[in-house]
Order: C-alpha cells, then sequence, then structure tokens
C-alpha cells in the first residue's frame, strides 16, 4: 500500500495583513505535519497543491525548508498567486519539486493548475485540458489519479453547478476517455461534498486558508487550518482515502466557539477575504452601521479595506469604475439608501454598458419598513434590473456573507459586469452564528468550453481570404488577451482595428494598427472594414456607431465572443463562436496553418494609412486640440493612464494618443457618460499609483463633477487633469454647425443673461465661468495653469507634470475646431467625412 499525504492551499503570504509570518507560520505548518507523522507515520510523499507562498522568495525558501525537514518528497501543483515560472525555475532542484506530472509506486499522478481572472472563482484552460490528456494517452494501461488546484467556489452555489461552471465538463469528457482515471481530487470542496460520478470518484478537499491577525503571535481564534487528505494507493489500482484535520491539541487555538457577528462586521470579513482595498462611497443612515464597523476596527489597528470619502454617489461609482477598468479587478462602491443609490444609477448603467466588473452595495431601510414609502425608500432590485448584471436585496444578515462572495464571483466572472447588493439596515445590525446559502443561480454559465471543430472551420476560413481585417474590442481587454492578440496578429500579417473599448490592446504604432473605426473612426479603418472579404470580431458588439449603415454586406463575417446573446444579435454572421478571447488567440497561435500573406491588399491599406491619417490645421493664434493631445502623448513618453470625459474632447484623445498597452486607455464609451473623466481618474490612480493619471476633460464634462477636487485636494490625489476649454458643449455644437443651422442658444458655456438669445455668432468669446486658475483657491493643494497660446503648449504640460501634486490645466483650445473624421447621421462607412476644410 503507498501513502501520500494530499496539503491544500497553505497561502504563505508575504503582505503582513494575510497572515503571520517567520516562525510562527513555520511553527504552525509544522504542528500540521506532526500530527500527521502521528496519525499515519511518514507517508512515501506529500503532494501539495497551490496556492502555496506569493511572490516572495524567502517565503518560498522558508516553506522549502519546512517540508525538507519533513524528510518526504513533496511534490507540488503551482497555483494562480504563487511564485511567478522564473522562480519556481530557479528552485526547482530543491525538496518542493514543481512537476505537472509523477509516477509513483506504479500511479501516474496528473495535476493541473486553474486560473482566475478579476479575483473570481477559476477554470481550467483548454491549454490545462490539452495536457491532461497528452500524459494520460502515454500509458493507458498505469492507474491514474488526477489533481486539480481549484480556487474558491462562491459559498451558496451548489457543488455540482460550481463544477459546471469552471468547465468541469469538458475535464469529465477527458477523463470519460481513459478508464485509468481512478480518482479526482478537486481542491476548495467541502468534505461533505464526495460524489460518484460514473467510473470517476470525487474526493473533496477541504478548503483551507490562514487568516491570522496581522504581526501578532497569536492566531486569530477564528483560523481555518491547513486541510490535507490521507490518500493510500495500493499496488493493483485500487484507491482507498480518509480525511483527517489538525485536532485542538495540536496547536494552541481556543476551542471555544467563535462569538455571533453583526452583519456589518460579516460584511468587512468578506470583503477582507475578498481582497478588497478601496471602497468608494458616501455614507448615510441606513449604512451607518457598516461604517461604525469600520471605524471601530481602525481603531484597533484590525486590516480593513480603505474608504475613499466621494463627494457625490455618482462619483464614488464611476471612481470604483475608473478602479476596475485599470486593474482588472472588482470595483466596489458604497453608498446608503434612498437619493444615495439612485444617485448610483448612472454608474451602474455605465458600468453595464461596458462591461466593468463592480460590486455596488447601496443601504435600504430595514426590512419590516419595504414597500411602505419610508423616508429614504426606493426599490433598487426593480430599478436596476435591466442595467445590472444581476442584483440582491438582503434581509436577513446571515444571508450576508453568501450573498456578497456570489456577487463578486459574478461581476467578475464570463462576461463581466456591475453587480448590486441592496441591504437592509437590520440586516447589517443583526447578529448571526452561521450563513444561509444564497439563491442558485441556474442556468449561469460564464466558462464554456471552446468548440474546437468550430474554431478550426473559423481560422481555415480567415486564413484563406484574400482579404481578412481583424476588429478586437474590450473583450480582448478584460480576458487580459493583449499579448496573445499581437502575437496572432504578427504571425499572420493581420491587420487590425481595435475597436473604441478595445484601445491599447496593441500598440497604436504597430504597423498592422488600422486605427479606431465607426462613427469617428479613421479612414484606413473603415475603409477596410468596407472593403474586406472577411471579418473577424473578437470580443466586441456590432454597435450602432461601428454596425453603421450597410455593415457587412457581401462580407464573410465571424464573431468570437464570451457572451452567445451578443452573437448574431445586431448582425448575421457565417462563423459564430462563443468563447473567452484568450482562449481562441491561445488555440489560434497554436494551429500550423500559415496565411498566404496578400500584398496587394497589406499595400493598400497602408496607403490609406499615410495619406489618410487623421489631420488637423495646424498653425495660427489658437491652440488645437489635436496638437495639444499629440504633444501630451510625447511629453508622457506614451506610458500615462489616460481617462476622459464625454465629447469632442474624447474623441480627440482616442484618435492622437499615442497608446501602448491594454488599460491604458479608461472612457466611457457604451452610454457616454458626460462627468465619468474626473472621479474615474481618482480610481485608476488607487489602482495604478506606479502610473501618472491624465484626466483629459472638456469644460462641459468637467463641471458635472467638479465638486471631486475636494475627494482629490483631501487625499492629494496626483492627478494631471487637461481640461480641452472652448466654451462649448463641444460635440453638439459640431452637430448644431453641421446639421442645424448653427443655432448654439443651449450649447454655448459662455453665455450669459446679457447675451443676444439668438447669438449664434463663433467669435473667441471667453467668459471664464467658472475660472479655473483660481481653483487653487478653493481645493487647497491643487495646482493651476492655464495655457492659451500654441507656443506656451509645452512648457504649460511640463509644469504640470512636474508638480508632485494634483494639478489643473486649463488649455484654450480654438472654439469651434470639429472632429474629424465623422460619419453622419445614416451615412455608411463609404461617407466618412475626414478632409479639413
Amino acid at each position: 500500500m503507498l501513502t501520500i499525504i494530499q496539503i491544500t492551499d497553505l497561502h504563505w503570504y508575504a503582505e503582513p495583513h494575510r497572515c503571520m509570518r517567520g516562525a510562527d507560520v513555520d511553527a504552525n505548518l509544522m504542528a500540521v505535519l506532526s500530527h500527521i507523522r502521528q496519525q499515519h507515520g511518514l507517508p512515501d510523499a506529500l503532494l501539495v497543491t497551490g496556492d502555496l507562498v506569493h511572490d516572495e522568495a524567502a517565503a518560498y525558501a522558508r516553506l522549502q525548508s519546512v517540508l525538507h525537514d519533513f524528510g518526504v518528497p513533496a511534490y507540488c501543483l503551482p497555483g494562480n498567486h504563487d511564485v511567478p515560472q522564473t522562480m519556481r525555475t530557479q528552485f526547482s532542484t530543491g525538496t518542493l519539486q514543481w512537476q505537472r506530472e509523477i509516477i509513483l509506486g506504479g500511479w501516474q499522478i496528473v495535476m493541473l493548475n486553474s486560473y482566475v481572472p478579476n479575483s473570481a472563482s477559476g477554470y481550467l484552460a483548454d491549454t490545462e485540458l490539452d495536457a491532461l490528456e497528452h500524459h494520460l494517452a502515454i500509458d493507458p494501461q498505469r492507474p491514474a489519479l488526477v489533481a486539480v488546484h481549484h480556487h474558491p467556489i462562491p459559498t451558496g452555489i451548489d457543488w455540482m453547478d460550481a463544477l459546471m461552471l469552471e468547465n468541469a465538463e469538458a475535464l469529465f469528457a477527458v477523463l470519460d476517455r481513459y478508464p485509468q482515471v481512478r480518482g479526482l481530487i478537486w481542491g476548495h470542496v467541502h468534505q461533505s461534498m464526495t460524489s460518484q460520478r460514473g467510473p470517476i470518484k470525487l474526493l473533496g478537499t477541504p478548503a483551507t486558508s490562514f487568516q491570522f491577525v496581522a504581526d501578532q503571535g497569536t492566531a486569530d481564534p477564528e483560523t481555518t487550518w491547513p486541510g490535507y487528505r490521507w490518500l493510500q494507493l495500493s499496488q493493483d489500482g485500487q484507491l482507498h482515502s480518509g480525511v483527517e484535520r489538525v485536532p485542538p491539541s495540536a496547536t494552541e487555538h481556543t476551542t471555544s466557539p467563535p462569538p455571533a457577528k453583526s452583519g456589518a462586521e460579516m460584511t468587512i470579513d468578506i470583503l477582507n477575504e475578498l481582497g478588497v482595498e478601496y471602497i468608494f462611497g458616501h455614507t448615510g443612515g441606513a449604512i451607518i452601521p457598516l461604517h461604525a464597523a469600520l471605524n471601530a476596527r481602525m481603531l484597533q489597528g484590525q486590516t480593513v479595506p480603505r474608504f475613499v470619502l466621494c463627494r457625490q454617489e455618482g462619483a464614488a461609482g464611476h471612481a470604483a469604475e475608473g478602479y476596475a477598468r485599470a486593474s482588472g479587478r472588482t470595483g466596489v462602491a458604497l453608498v446608503t439608501s434612498g437619493p444615495g443609490a439612485t444617485n448610483l444609477v448612472t454608474p451602474i448603467a455605465d458600468a453595464h454598458k461596458d462591461s466593468v466588473p463592480c460590486v455596488f452595495i447601496t443601504g435600504q431601510v430595514p426590512s419590516a419598513m419595504l414597500g411602505k414609502d419610508a423616508f429614504q425608500e426606493v426599490d433598487m432590485v426593480g430599478i436596476t434590473r435591466s442595467i445590472s448584471k444581476h442584483n440582491y436585496l438582503v434581509k436577513d444578515t446571515a444571508e450576508l456573507p453568501g450573498v456578497l462572495r456570489q456577487a463578486f464571483f459574478i461581476a467578475g466572472s464570463g462576461r463581466p459586469g456591475p453587480v448590486v447588493v441592496d441591504i437592509c439596515k437590520d440586516a447589517l445590525i443583526g447578529q448571526s452564528l452561521s450563513y444561509q446559502e444564497p439563491r442558485r443561480l441556474r442556468g449561469y454559465r460564464p466558462r464554456v468550453s471552446m468548440n474546437r471543430s468550430a474554431a478550426d472551420r473559423l481560422l481555415a476560413a480567415l486564413l484563406n481570404a484574400k482579404r481578412p481585417v481583424i476588429l478586437a474590442g474590450g473583450g480582448v481587454i478584460s480576458a487580459e488577451a493583449g499579448q496573445e492578440l499581437r502575437r496572432f496578429v504578427d504571425r499572420h500579417q493581420l491587420p487590425v482595428s481595435l475597436t473604441f473599448m478595445g484601445l491599447g490592446a496593441i500598440p497604436h504604432d504597430h504597423p498592422l494598427f488600422l486605427g479606431m473605426p465607426g462613427m469617428h473612426g479613421t479612414v484606413a479603418a473603415n475603409g477596410a472594414l468596407r472593403e474586406a472579404d472577411f471579418i473577424l470580431t473578437i470580443g466586441a458588439r456590432f454597435d450602432d456607431r461601428v454596425a453603421v449603415s450597410g455593415f457587412g454586406q457581401g462580407i464573410d463575417l465571424a464573431h468570437v465572443d464570451i457572451d452567445a446573446t451578443e452573437i448574431n444579435k445586431m448582425v448575421p454572421v457565417r462563423y459564430a463562436l462563443r468563447a473567452n478571447a484568450r482562449d481562441f488567440l491561445a488555440y489560434a497561435n497554436q494551429t500550423d496553418q500559415a496565411r498566404k500573406v496578400g500584398a496587394d491588399w497589406l499595400n493598400k491599406l497602408h496607403i490609406w494609412q499615410r495619406d489618410c491619417a487623421p489631420q488637423y490645421q495646424s498653425g495660427g493664434h489658437f491652440i488645437k486640440p489635436q496638437q495639444f493631445i499629440e504633444a501630451l502623448s510625447e511629453l508622457t513618453r506614451q506610458t500615462s493612464l489616460v481617462v476622459t470625459g464625454v465629447g469632442q474632447h474624447q474623441m480627440w484623445a482616442a484618435l492622437f494618443y499615442n497608446y501602448q498597452q491594454p488599460r491604458q486607455w479608461i472612457s466611457s464609451g457604451g452610454l457616454g457618460t458626460m462627468g465619468f473623466g474626473l472621479p474615474a481618474a481618482m480610481g485608476a490612480y488607487y489602482a495604478r499609483p506606479d502610473k501618472t493619471v491624465l484626466c483629459i476633460d472638456g469644460d462641459g464634462s468637467f463641471q458635472m463633477n467638479l465638486q471631486e477636487l475636494a475627494t482629490i485636494a483631501a487625499n492629494r490625489i496626483p492627478v494631471k487633469v487637461f481640461i480641452l476649454n472652448n466654451g462649448f458643449l463641444g460635440m453638439v455644437r459640431q452637430w448644431e454647425d453641421m446639421f442645424n443651422q448653427g443655432h448654439h442658444y443651449e450649447t454655448c458655456l459662455a453665455r450669459t443673461a446679457d447675451c443676444d438669445p439668438a447669438c449664434i455668432d463663433s467669435r473667441e468669446c471667453r467668459t471664464p465661468n467658472p475660472n479655473y486658475l483660481n481653483l487653487n483657491k478653493v481645493f487647497p493643494g491643487i495646482e493651476t495653469v492655464r495655457i492659451t497660446r500654441p507656443e506656451d503648449v509645452q512648457s504649460g504640460i511640463e509644469r504640470a507634470l512636474a508638480y508632485p501634486g494634483p494639478c489643473v490645466v486649463d488649455v484654450w483650445v480654438e472654439r469651434t475646431e470639429d472632429v474629424r473624421p465623422m460619419i453622419p447621421p445614416g451615412g455608411s462607412l463609404a461617407d466618412s467625412i475626414h478632409t479639413i476644410e
């Protein structure tokens, strides 16, 4: 009989708020190993499944030392949070061996890793399943055991539903083809979840983690100790198992039951557990219990998410969006009931349109008052049903932990999006010793196994096309697939256009990048989409700004998207494939098919790129906004995060800044929310404090959330705000001049009560209202700069960038400059107006 011990998820984190460190952790792990030795003697091997350590060589070395002293071989499945591949290679000769497959006592043991996007539950990529099948096919006669490291399944999702969520159907399809597989070890499944599925015995592994009080020598009484599974593998291929836990006598832990906690305390526990670092919000009566719990823990020196007090709830929601867009993690906003909650409606809708992972937590009146028109009561579930990915009304304290875990899972999995959690005040105040399971989400399948046959047909058609073009969108950014896209484009010399939401997915100075398509798209991008014979769209929806009149007629269209509801919704396609953009591109980069480069097609596109690039008339006495963006791009070395409001400045920033990386461009796309720029820039800074954050705004858009300068001043957020000030609501003014006889009554921001109501004069009329140069007197610590002449552009930008804190730059641009190119309303891709008059 061969005996092995599987230990799962030690989480040997380096950050002090995650666990105790050094000798304390060593002692705790040695106590576990000592108990193993006492109960079972020395096993033949340790099977240690990740996550083990977190990006720190010293932590890895200590772990290796402790396991070495135990005296048996330890084989490791690295997890999502473990040391990087280079460090694994460096230590691969030590006792802890990083391996996918081992042969032990006649058994083949194959280990698989899961991937975790956006701090949500993990999934098995197709590459992992390919590796499994490769190893199992080598020796079908040898009994096999498969060990899967699995990220936590959100509480409240039935375990078999959860397995299906995580691509388990594809896994079982592989296992069913190889009868030598006698068992499957699946991490993080509760002990009670042991089950039988056909010939495969599913062995549930207890969920485990370290959770200690930071920088103290005693463990938190609620610590969950590392779980381990004792496996006995007989020589004839039989599998036996038993589960043991560390008894209280093996540790210094108290055995007294944990005290009941309030809903507010439980909420903070879950936010800490989920790794939430920042909460953007505003306070109020219904949400006071949660703030009281936050304050109490801060006074005790305990770890809590940092609360950023914004000056208006809608701005807090946009700040959460900015954080999510810049980091790829889930943003969190917290507000009170009634008007506080309804002020979040716009950012919720904005996040929904642009597929941004956010959890919006709103206070609600006590559950007994629901439906009685109580003070500051609104039906947030009803209001947000059509603009959120999912929403909850929590009436019971015991529901909170499960609901919150599920909310974060939903927000970050599949096609990301906003989730609303509306919490009654009595649920925050009430206490509970346990929690209830949330509602099961039947039919929610965020992970699907890509249909490889369909992918092969699509790729064959693409690579045989004479005039192909790729249209890539925000799904590439969400899937972190920028490198895979660039590799695919380079390998096959495929011209590529990026939608508004996809900007930055590949460098904008890449020779095959055609620009942004659509209403204000480049001639090269729109021309390619008009004259292509094959368009492959990846992670983008065919919105009305791109799929204009006549789009796709006579062209073979292919659509790869993680959201099946987007496929064939707006435009019928010939090749449809539901898949994660990264999975598809990774698979495409492994194919042996090659494309015959069409020189004539590429030459034609290069001519458009060269001769019909977005242009403007330089010179004159006034600052050209396009020239200003180009100067800003050059002086920041194309490395800054660019956040914009909505309007003309937004289009100029999209067209004239040289983006180099994904998540470098942050703007409101589908909803087009004016006022988005300033608060989103605040959130982007907290996500990426290592980057210079530029807020490029218009004077109209900026004034919609100008009050957030108080938040910026209070928190010393070093955002550089550049207001392209033309005294107009510029985009509407442009439409009025082009299609409405130039009436500016409702668009001229320089208009006062003394002006002629019929005035349509576009003369250089400047009435500083507000006077942005004086904002430094209102908001202490904010520097202000005004640039009025072209020759002062460089020095003004350099002054702003050199200032160590926040800076507002008032840039007086030419008042009636238009955004070109432009497709007029009802026009086709061929109707683009791109010449400068």
